[in-house]
């Protein structure tokens, strides 16, 4: 029997300063024909997430096109300048009151597909029945990537965690709940965050 597919609300954490690539922001920067934002936002789109959050801060919410604001939830996260999990619990917190997942999503990773997203999704959806309480964590020969969707079982603990890195040590904490899901492509693992990195993408 094929599983129901999970509400999962897509998180996707566009707030960050750009700081590594120099003077441009690197949302705004050009992979495939479009904004990185906007390709990352165009392969959720396509996925099954049963809503798509972009967390920003002021000044990046005012570049985006008008078509993101026409139809995206964007929330502004007044402390962004703290560190990445403020961004992650200003997106929980927004997130619809009956989301059973939340998919926390880098706007730096343009490469991963609307089929790859469908995927993790496919497999929450598959293993929370048994674990209401899962994580899954994406692999790709056995290096663990991005995105990561939490059981929202964990909304409490993400709202209160004090460390400004990420969610890594909820993770490490709960490692009995984790499910690893073995991915096709190395997208997982790829993000741009300096000018190297954006030197090797292929425009066309």
């Amino acid at each position: 029997m094929i599983p129901q597919t999970a509400k999962v609300s897509a998180i996707l954490l566009a707030a960050g300063e750009s700081r590594r690539m120099g003077a441009a922001n690197k949302l705004f920067l050009e992979v495939g024909g479009k904004s990185m934002i906007q390709t990352t936002l165009d392969a959720l789109s396509e996925s099954p997430a049963a809503e798509i959050i972009v967390v920003s801060n002021p000044e990046n919410d005012a570049r985006f096109d008008d078509s993101i604001h026409a139809k995206f939830h964007i929330v502004i996260n007044p402390d962004f300048q703290r560190g990445m999990t403020t961004s992650i619990q200003t997106g929980v917190a927004n997130a619809r009151e009956d989301a059973e997942g939340y998919m926390i999503c880098m706007s730096d990773q343009p490469f991963l597909s609307s089929a790859e997203y469908a995927s993790l999704i496919e497999g929450f959806s598959a293993a929370i029945p048994a674990d209401p309480s899962c994580i899954l964590v994406p692999v790709y020969l056995e290096e663990k990537g991005n995105p990561v969707i939490f059981s929202s079982k964990y909304r409490e603990e993400i709202l209160a965690h004090p460390k400004m890195e990420g969610c890594k040590e909820i993770l490490q904490k709960n490692r009995e709940h984790v499910v690893r899901q073995a991915m096709q492509t190395n997208a997982i693992l790829r993000d741009i965050d300096t000018p190297e990195d954006y030197s090797l993408v292929d425009h066309r």
